[in-house]
């Protein structure tokens, strides 16, 4: 009878994180697709069916689309360049720090990861 109801817990306490998780992500799928002037109700489906899987297509597709510009040449770089390959500009001071929504994300799946570990160890020192 015990082992059952930790066993119904342990399923409940899964399904919540699977369901908070996947709002997590599409929220931030939803805020960041965008940005990027990618299809926001296909990636929005796909990060709530697919969860973390479909955050990681995500980031692979959005890595092809994701350009920069030099603010001063306007010439194309890349997302991680220090400095325009044109113009010698240094790219870091003139790019802007991280996003709120990207740090919403993060702490949303820090409090997942603190929730899981938690339930873990409730579960573990239970039986």
């Amino acid at each position: 009878m015990f082992t059952m109801l930790v066993s119904i817990f342990t399923w409940v306490a899964f399904l919540w994180i699977w369901f908070l998780s996947s709002a997590a992500v599409g929220i931030f799928i939803l805020i960041n697709s965008k940005k990027h002037r990618m299809n926001t109700v296909l990636w929005v489906v796909i990060g709530l069916v697919f969860n973390i899987f479909g955050l990681c297509a995500y980031f692979i597709a959005r890595e092809k689309t994701n350009k920069a510009h030099c603010p001063v040449c306007g010439a194309k770089t890349e997302e991680w360049d220090t400095f325009c390959t044109q113009c010698d500009v240094r790219l870091e001071t003139v790019r802007p720090k991280m996003k709120s929504a990207t740090k919403i994300f993060i702490g949303l799946c820090a409090a997942v990861v603190a929730i899981t570990v938690a339930e873990y160890l409730i579960t573990a020192f239970w039986r």
